[in-house]
């Protein structure tokens, strides 16, 4: 879904239109019998520029959904209905982000791969993008926590069979094609 600084009500009256325009020859000048199915199939079949989506389609069965709601309810049940859950994580258990949130207290300076690799050890799944993204909303992020930055790398290459990794800290390790490692 495509984000925007409107108001919730607003996102929902827009979508509510445009499911309108898509049905709106139907419903106003109704097919004639055994035309219906048809038309939504021929509606179904084109690109639309669908407000506060990605989306460029919209299915046959929506397409039907739709025109039913309209006739047994009229514009409001176009309405798109409002997520129970909103702001909640639908990926993963609370429990599970109350834990690396924990973590991320406990030691600021983890990435959210470390806390995803913790988690894994401890038996919970989570994707890495989503755990960043719940942990900014929970204003847990290492700069706000005062974490310090991940340590960065910097490889290096002094002939075609032996690869250096050169540290913030000035830690050097050579691998040679052989596969070993000299420090």
């Amino acid at each position: 879904m495509i984000r925007t600084h409107l108001p919730h009500h607003q996102v929902r009256v827009e979508t509510a239109l445009f499911r309108h325009g898509l049905i709106a020859h139907l419903v106003h000048h109704p097919p004639d019998s055994g035309r219906l199915e048809a038309e939504l199939r021929r509606i179904s079949a084109q690109p639309y520029v669908i407000p506060h989506s990605k989306r460029t389609r919209v299915s046959l069965a929506s397409l039907r959904r739709y025109y039913r709601a309209y006739r047994e309810h009229g514009f409001e049940a176009l309405l798109p209905k409002p997520r129970r859950d909103t702001g909640q994580p639908q990926a993963f258990d609370h429990v599970v982000l109350q834990r690396a949130i924990q973590l991320r207290e406990q030691e600021p300076g983890r990435t959210t791969s470390m806390l995803v690799e913790i988690l894994k050890r401890d038996g919970q799944v989570v994707n890495g993008h989503t755990l960043a993204t719940h942990l900014r909303q929970a204003g847990k992020t290492r700069k706000l926590l005062g974490g310090q930055p991940a340590p960065t790398r910097r490889f290096e290459r002094d002939t075609c069979t032996t690869v250096r990794c050169v540290s913030r800290q000035f830690f050097v390790a050579e691998r040679h094609q052989s596969g070993s490692v000299v420090a």
